[in-house]
């Protein structure tokens, strides 16, 4: 093998840990963006606006940020590969949409949450499929 496949080979392996470490740090970046704002803005934690930054722009960004990134780490074929992580994350979505019913807490906050991630996820992969576009004015 020569050292372009071993490259090849690597990226093809970090998709996976990119695209987890890419809802991490999008999850973590924007909570603590959030505390900042509430910080100096002086809302409660228990507000609605403290909420929705929880459940719903949180779970936007984090699911954005682990399309991106785990579409950025495969050396090609970016269409496909946004695909499969938007349908893990829909897997994974529904997954705790179901855990949410069995358990009673919080359910409309995780539907709305679920909702907010395929979002984030959704605008991703449409920019993925935009992105070999060229477009004119004729």
């Amino acid at each position: 093998m020569n050292k372009r496949n071993l490259v090849n080979i690597g990226r093809w392996v970090a998709v996976l840990p990119a695209a987890a470490s890419g809802l991490f740090l999008g999850s973590t970046i924007s909570n603590i963006f959030f505390a900042i704002q509430r910080f100096f803005v002086g809302g409660s934690p228990d507000s609605f606006w403290a909420d929705v930054n929880y459940w719903l722009l949180s779970a936007g960004i984090a699911s954005a940020a682990a399309v991106y990134f785990g579409c950025r780490a495969a050396p090609s074929q970016r269409k496909i590969v946004s695909l499969i992580l938007g349908a893990i994350l829909v897997i994974l979505v529904t997954v705790s949409v179901m855990g949410s019913f069995y358990v009673g807490e919080d359910v409309a906050w995780t539907i709305a949450s679920a909702v907010a991630s395929m979002f984030g996820a959704g605008v991703i992969i449409h920019t993925f499929f935009e992105e070999g576009e060229k477009y004119t004015f004729s």
